[in-house]
């Protein structure tokens, strides 16, 4: 947590209003919330990126050449297939009507929406924790190195897998209760947004923490190899 403390509070701070995109589009300007998301998403990259070189590396200095640019866009991917998830499973019940056309019932109906949530959340988070290790391979290195990496992981993905769903989780919890704080205003509604917003943090810091750890051991066993 020593590495980059600025940037991760600035990450905290403006996190609910990231959280609270949706709302906020309706409330004041696009301009003004697409700032907000940009410098989040940008504090994010500086602090992920300082502590996987931190931690898989013990070297928070500069690292490769263009290793920033390539570690953002992996952030942005990665980003960008969480968000798509958590709006795919609203509209999925939605979806799976409409193909259905009221044909086979209410049982089909329901098998088919629990058969396609458990596809994309088993699904996409683990292609997405296949490919995890990239993170801290580009902040070391420079190199994705999908391929070797993906590899090397196997059976090992499962433990991203569930941080994955568990900050996924979190994020969605903590929206919703930012909403009600909206509109209640109430204590109840500030202390579940508070210890949302901590769980989310610590949510961060565990995956990245997990995701520096697992590639540091491949790099040690790596090198005990070629020696």
């Amino acid at each position: 947590m020593t590495a980059a403390p600025w940037s991760l509070a600035l990450f905290v701070l403006s996190l609910p209003f990231v959280l609270l995109t949706p709302k906020l589009i309706q409330l004041v300007q696009p301009g003004f919330v697409a700032v907000i998301c940009a410098g989040n998403l940008l504090t994010l990259v500086h602090v992920s990126l300082a502590w996987h070189r931190r931690i898989a590396a013990h070297d928070a200095a500069e690292g490769p050449r263009g290793a920033g640019w390539k570690y953002l866009l992996l952030i942005v991917l990665f980003s960008a297939l969480a968000v798509a998830l958590v709006s795919a499973n609203d509209v999925m019940p939605f979806l799976v009507y409409i193909a259905l056309n009221n044909r086979g019932g209410d049982v089909l109906f329901f098998a088919c929406v629990f058969a396609a949530w458990a596809v994309m959340w088993g699904g996409l988070p683990y292609l997405i924790g296949t490919f995890a290790l990239s993170l801290p391979s580009v902040a070391v290195s420079g190199k994705y190195d999908f391929r070797r990496l993906r590899g090397a992981l196997r059976t090992s993905v499962w433990p991203m897998v569930g941080m994955q769903l568990m900050l996924i989780g979190s994020a969605v919890l903590t929206r919703v209760a930012l909403s009600r704080l909206l509109w209640e205003r109430s204590g109840a509604s500030l202390a579940q947004s508070v210890l949302g917003i901590v769980f989310c943090v610590v949510s961060v810091m565990v995956a990245t923490a997990m995701c520096a750890v697992a590639y540091r051991e491949l790099r040690a066993d790596a090198g005990d190899r070629a020696a």
